[in-house]
């Protein structure tokens, strides 16, 4: 029974590294819709062609089934750490400026699947999705993102590339 947990363990992928958006590979797209179950004021919609540039670098650290994704300093915005729990179990993480983030994260298959929800005073403002898969020689993350707020939904592909680890 060990070795068989032990074997299962091994086989999920390894997320661990330095990662960099490519953004010639990457896309975004938003649709207006309201969700009247999310409160709060509308989350800015970026300009044209401009979706992808609040992303920053992020470092992972993949310990199963601990998954610490860091989302580097950048300019005037500071790091954020969220640590996730891969087997299922509920995260919390606090956020700069107040916000907290609610999640779950669980595997299907090879893909790692979060679902999230951002409150701010102890509302939710937004939620979503995120699915991230590795490309077979592990030098290339895919990460599928929903995002739902209260006046539109954003569906992101992003394409990032491993860095040294």
């Amino acid at each position: 029974m060990f070795v068989a947990a032990l074997l299962l363990a091994q086989s999920k992928p390894d997320f661990t590294g330095r990662w960099k958006l490519d953004k010639a590979h990457s896309t975004a797209k938003t649709t207006f819709v309201g969700h009247p179950d999310l409160k709060g004021p509308s989350v800015p919609v970026a300009p044209e062609g401009h979706a992808l540039d609040w992303i920053r670098p992020e470092t992972i650290t993949h310990n199963e089934p601990s998954l610490v994704v860091v989302d580097e300093s950048v300019d005037n915005r500071p790091a954020r750490t969220y640590r996730l729990s891969t087997d299922g179990k509920p995260s919390v993480n606090t956020l700069p400026g107040g916000g907290v983030d609610r999640s779950t994260t669980r595997w299907d298959g090879n893909r790692l699947v979060t679902e999230w929800v951002l409150e701010q005073s102890g509302m939710p403002i937004m939620r979503g999705t995120d699915r991230r898969s590795l490309s077979s020689d592990g030098s290339t993350m895919i990460q599928e993102r929903k995002v739902v707020t209260p006046s539109h939904e954003d569906e992101f592909r992003m394409v990032w590339l491993r860095g040294q680890r």
